[in-house]
Order: C-alpha cells, then sequence, then structure tokens
C-alpha cells in the first residue's frame, strides 16, 4: 500500500508540476507587435528553407527527370480532358465510359489551368511558388493554433519544428496537391480550437467548409470531418457541441456536393469525389506481399496486366481506366477485399507497418523499395549549387575540351573489378564494368576549374549495353559535385530523336540531320566548383555490366555561382535537418510530448491535436502510400515534439537551479 501511495503521490507530483508547466504565458497577453513580428518570422523562416530546397533541386526540376515534375503531367491531362469536353461541369457522358475525368479531385486541375502550366511548362513555377507560399502559410497557422493550446514558447517551437522540415520543404515541391490540402484542415482546426469557450455555428460552417476545400484537393479528408466531430466532442463542454458538429458535418457535406452530383449524371454512379480505391487497395496488398502469394500488382502496369487478364479484354494493358474503368476498379476492389476477408491477421499486421511507415523520418535503416523510400528525402545542401539555366549551354564558354584524349584515359583505376580500356583510335575510350551495383571504377586526371563558378561537363557517349554513372568529383573522388546516369540519358536522347525524325518526316522538306541515325547520346552534369580549383570525371558501374563508347568530354562555364552568402546559412539548417529530423530522434519526441500531456491531464487538447494524425493512420494504413500522402500528420505532431523540448528544457533548468542553490 505505502508502495502504491508513493507512486500515486509521485505521479500527482509529475502530473501537477508539468501541467504548471505547460500553463505559462498566454498568447493573448502578448501585444499585437510582437505576435506580428513572430509569424513573420516564422514565415520567413520556412520560405527561406523551402526556397534553398528549390534552388538544391534546380537541376533536377529543369529538366524534368524526378517526380518533382512528372507527377504533375497526369493533372495537366485532366485540364486538357476538361477543356475537351467543354468545362469542369459537363454533362456529356464519356466515349466508352472513360473514367479518367474522376481519377483526381477536379482542385488541382483547376489550379493548373488557372496558372497555365498545361500550356506551357515554364508556368510549373507559379504553382510552386503558390506552394511553397501557402506552406509557409501553414507553418504559421501552427503557430496561432498551437498558441491557443500551450504557452507561447512551446508554439513557436512547434512552428519552427513546421518551418525547417526537410520532408515538408521538399514534398512542397511536388506538382501535386498535397500540401496545398493541408492549409484548409489546419485553418479547419484552428477555427474548432479558438470555439472551445464559446462555440459558434457560423464557425462551424467555416470550419466545415475549409474540410470540404481540401477534398476538392486531395479526397483523403473524406471522412475527417468524422474524426474532428470525435475530438469535438471529447474536447468542447455538453450543451452546442451536438449543433456544431452537425453544422460542420453538414458545411463539409455539401462544399463536396458539386462533384458528387456531376459524377452521378455523368456516370450514373455514387462517386463522392474521385475514383481509385481499388487501385490503391490491390497495390497496398502488392507493396508488402513479397512472396507473391495473392498475386497482387505492384505499378500501374501490373494493374493494367492483371485487368487484361482478369476480363480477358488484351486491350483493357492499353489504358487503366477507359474502357469501364469504374467497372475495372469495383472488380480491383472485390479482389483485394476477398485477400483481407480470408487473411485478416496478416492485413492488421500490413496497417500496422505502414503506421509506423507514416510515423518516421530520415534515417540509414530504411529498407529498400518503393514505396518505403518515399520516406527518405534529402537535406539542404552544404554547398551553393548550381543555379544557371541549362537552356543556355550552347552559349556558355567552353574552357577545356578533351582534343587530348589521353588526359581522359590516363587516369587511375579506383577500384579493382571495372576496367577502362584506351581503344587502338584516339578519340574514343571503353568502360567494362564489374559485378557491384555501383562503384567508381575509373577516375580521370584533374581538370583546372576556377572557385565559386558553376559549369556544366557534358558527354558524348554511344551506350552499348547495361548502365553506367558519371560523376564529376573533386580532387578526391569520395566528393561528388554533380552524377548523371547514362543509362536515363541514352533514354532522354532517343525519345528526343524518335520526336525529331517524327517531324521531319511530317516536313515537305525533310533535313538530313533530324533524319540521321547516329546512335550517339549526350549526357549533361552542371556542377557548382565551389572551394575546388580541379575535379575530375569518374565513372561507375551498375548491374548488368556497362559497356558504352565515350566519344567526347567539353567543359563549359555558365559564370560565377550567384547567392553564396546562402552558405552560412546553409551549414546551419543542414545541420538542424540531419540531427533532429531523423527517426531516432524525432519519434522519441513524438511520443514523449504525448505521454507528458497525458499526465498533465490534458486530454481535450491531446483529443484535438491528434484527430488529424489517428484518422491518417487507420485511414491510410488500409490503401497504398506514399510519405506525401500524409505529411498532413506531422503539422500536428510537431506540436507534441514541442512539448517535449519544452519540459525538457524546463527539467534542466529547474535541475541547474537546484545545483545554484545547493
Amino acid at each position: 500500500m505505502d508502495i502504491k501511495r508513493m507512486a500515486s503521490d509521485l505521479r500527482d507530483r509529475a502530473s501537477g508540476w508539468i501541467s504548471a508547466l505547460l500553463s505559462g504565458p498566454e498568447y493573448r497577453s502578448s501585444s499585437l507587435r510582437a505576435k506580428l513580428a513572430l509569424c513573420v518570422t516564422i514565415f520567413l523562416l520556412a520560405l527561406g528553407v523551402r526556397l534553398l530546397c528549390w534552388e538544391d533541386r534546380h537541376v533536377e526540376i529543369e529538366t524534368d527527370s524526378s517526380l518533382l515534375t512528372i507527377l504533375g503531367n497526369s493533372y495537366k491531362q485532366d485540364v486538357r480532358a476538361m477543356r475537351d469536353r467543354g468545362g469542369l461541369f459537363s454533362l456529356e457522358r464519356p466515349v466508352d465510359t472513360d473514367a479518367s475525368l474522376v481519377l483526381h479531385p477536379p482542385g488541382y486541375a483547376m489550379l493548373v489551368a488557372a496558372s497555365g502550366a498545361d500550356k506551357d511548362e515554364t508556368s510549373d513555377n507559379r504553382l510552386r511558388w503558390l506552394q511553397i507560399l501557402v506552406d509557409a502559410i501553414a507553418a504559421v497557422l501552427v503557430l496561432l493554433t498551437a498558441a491557443e493550446l500551450f504557452p507561447l514558447t512551446v508554439a513557436t517551437i512547434s512552428a519552427a519544428l513546421v518551418a525547417l522540415s526537410p520532408h515538408l520543404a521538399y514534398y512542397s515541391l511536388y506538382l501535386s496537391p498535397e500540401s496545398l490540402a493541408v492549409l484548409p484542415i489546419l485553418i479547419s482546426v484552428y477555427l474548432i480550437v479558438r470555439s472551445r469557450a464559446r462555440p459558434s455555428l457560423a464557425v462551424a460552417v467555416l470550419a466545415g467548409a475549409m474540410l470540404g476545400a481540401s477534398c476538392w484537393l486531395r479526397a483523403n479528408g473524406l471522412f475527417l470531418a468524422v474524426a474532428l466531430a470525435g475530438a469535438i466532442f471529447l474536447s468542447f463542454e455538453a450543451g452546442r457541441r451536438a449543433r456544431f458538429v452537425a453544422a460542420l458535418t453538414i458545411a463539409t457535406i455539401l462544399v463536396i456536393s458539386p462533384i458528387t452530383i456531376r459524377n452521378w449524371i455523368v456516370y450514373g454512379r455514387f462517386i463522392p469525389i474521385s475514383l481509385g480505391a481499388g487501385i490503391t487497395l490491390i497495390e497496398g496488398i502488392g507493396d508488402y506481399d513479397k512472396e507473391k502469394r495473392f498475386n497482387m500488382p505492384v505499378t500501374d502496369a501490373d494493374v493494367a496486366r492483371m485487368d487484361a487478364e482478369w476480363f480477358g479484354e488484351p486491350e483493357y494493358e492499353r489504358n487503366l481506366w477507359s474502357p469501364k474503368g469504374i467497372e475495372r476498379d469495383h472488380v480491383r476492389f472485390n479482389r483485394a477485399f476477398d485477400v483481407i476477408r480470408s487473411n485478416p491477421g496478416w492485413f492488421l499486421w500490413v496497417m500496422l507497418r505502414r503506421a509506423g511507415f507514416m510515423l518516421c523520418y530520415n534515417d540509414s535503416s530504411i529498407p529498400q523499395g518503393w514505396p518505403q523510400l518515399t520516406r527518405r528525402v534529402p537535406c539542404i545542401s552544404a554547398e551553393v549549387p548550381f543555379t544557371h539555366s541549362l537552356a543556355a549551354l550552347d552559349q556558355m564558354e567552353l574552357v577545356w575540351s578533351n582534343s587530348e584524349i589521353s588526359r581522359l584515359s590516363g587516369g587511375e583505376i579506383v577500384s579493382h573489378q571495372p576496367v577502362v580500356t584506351p581503344l587502338p583510335t584516339v578519340d574514343t575510350a571503353v568502360l567494362r564494368g564489374g559485378d557491384d551495383w555501383w562503384r567508381v571504377g575509373f577516375a580521370s586526371d584533374t581538370i583546372g576549374v576556377e572557385k565559386n563558378r558553376d559549369y556544366v561537363l557534358r558527354i558524348k557517349f554511344s551506350l552499348k549495353d547495361g548502365d553506367a554513372m558519371a560523376v564529376v568529383t573533386g580532387r578526391e573522388v569520395s566528393k561528388a559535385l554533380g552524377a548523371e546516369n547514362l543509362a536515363s540519358a541514352d533514354l532522354r536522347e532517343r525519345k528526343a530523336r524518335k520526336s525529331r525524325q517524327k517531324r521531319a518526316l511530317r516536313s515537305t522538306i525533310v533535313d538530313r540531320d533530324e533524319m540521321t541515325t547516329s546512335t550517339a547520346a549526350f549526357a549533361s552534369i552542371p556542377f557548382a566548383s565551389g572551394e575546388h580549383s580541379e575535379i575530375r570525371l569518374a565513372l561507375g558501374n551498375r548491374n548488368p555490366l556497362p559497356s558504352f563508347d565515350l566519344e567526347r568530354v567539353d567543359l563549359f562555364q555558365a559564370g560565377p555561382t550567384p547567392q553564396l552568402w546562402t552558405k552560412y546559412p546553409r551549414y546551419l539548417l543542414r545541420f538542424v535537418q540531419r540531427v533532429l529530423y531523423v527517426t531516432p530522434r524525432m519519434l522519441p519526441l513524438v511520443l514523449f510530448g504525448i505521454v507528458l500531456l497525458f499526465l498533465a491531464r490534458r486530454g481535450k487538447t491531446l483529443a484535438i491535436i491528434l484527430a488529424v494524425p489517428v484518422y491518417y493512420l487507420i485511414f491510410q494504413s488500409v490503401l497504398h502510400t506514399e510519405y506525401r500522402y500524409i505529411i498532413g500528420i506531422h503539422y500536428f505532431l510537431f506540436q507534441t515534439a514541442a512539448v517535449a523540448m519544452y519540459c525538457f528544457a524546463g527539467i534542466i533548468a529547474r535541475g541547474a537551479r537546484l545545483v545554484a542553490m545547493r
């Protein structure tokens, strides 16, 4: 009994101390000028981090070589389809029951159309500017929301964690609606928090409208109103909470209803927002069925192939959503549900693993494969990257060329397996590789460059077979300044060559240069020299064994590297991102924050903060999930991490005071 009494007394004392610590100075007591200054600071910090991230990814974006840009193509197709049909709310029935019109909610396609990105690819940057501005505003919303629940210091830490997050910064650059869809949710939660003491039907309607607006961008939040309704019942006083929940739910439904009505009239089916539950369910099963027990597809191409097998219609392999796209997705859903019904224990384990995946950050233990790799994003580069436009390559100054091939082929063998053999002719070298996944096999002699300059190394080659990597390094091969996959460059060159040949055939005058049968390709490697005065070209191999002719190497100078002053904040930001935003550090902070709030008897606060994360952890764990789908949960989890950091700082401060007193 004494032990129980002591434990209870200790728990009560800890609870009282944490509760007192978390009931510090109120946000409302601060002056308007202080509030505004804090909001502007958080906004500028978030905007600066996202702009630096954009600068780091400049080459990927300009060359359309990553998902940062490629994902936007499907939304551009949505815009063209809507325009061909006469607008968003055209009631014309599609030919062959083509379901591509309901593949995505229409909101992001409307933004694409408004920005002109479907007609002019240079307008993609308008969308990115909008997205990073919205994401910076989202950090301010986190500050305002947390300030209603915690001391201002906790709110500031919460907003700073959002502003500095490499994941949130990176995914705000995607040409997809995930980061935009978070802001309406944050506004809705902020309005709910503000209404705890005096619930207002007008505020409830606005909060519900924001949830509906989020669904116009991304359908994941379709049932989020239910989760927030539960939080409202747990955190609001009895009386007007039922009316508040009813108003919020009705407003959400009314905002979504135009999409639902359009879908009903056009397709004669009840499709609340968009299609795709079937394909995401079967691909989600395929992601975790490594033994292939259920024979479920993993990629969209696998889905199309299996559609052709299941229906006995070879034409289905050409398009996932036409013909009979809705019927096909229903069959996919039913087949996936049969697997779940037959293997409930296995699927529950899959859901738990997906939920764990959503709660992870950067770390070195990430398993290989898709979609697990999507939770690992690059931190801000410590060095200022190449920022000139590659479109002006022909106007850049040629500062070095491999007219003396001996300079290139006279390099050193870095590893023993890959070998570089000079051919009898003086203008070609051949790389034949070993068996490793990718290893630097050959490095050229050093090439002199000026410090703090932007350069482009252009390689002319003919790929025979396999794959290889060309890397620009410093004098030490371990320091990579830029790289290009030669197989990817060769594929881009082939596509461009086919396009040129088609244009030449359509022309009345055939240009012989356009009809050339040359197999040579070019790979351009942009890089910033930084503090390096010498560089080297390194060649590496991947399986299968690579073999290619290296015909020419040219080095162009684009000019001085701009914005060199950013290297100083870059070092600091990179240090914070690499130290803090890793699973072994951030996840314990999140969990400790939840425990501390529970000990402080702040259950109502927890109900509001965790409503959105719990909803996504349950709902999204059923389906195929990439990290960008669930980034919205971290705007709330960072608030619990801030609570843990604040309380730990309070414990340290109290311990220091006790030591000083003694």
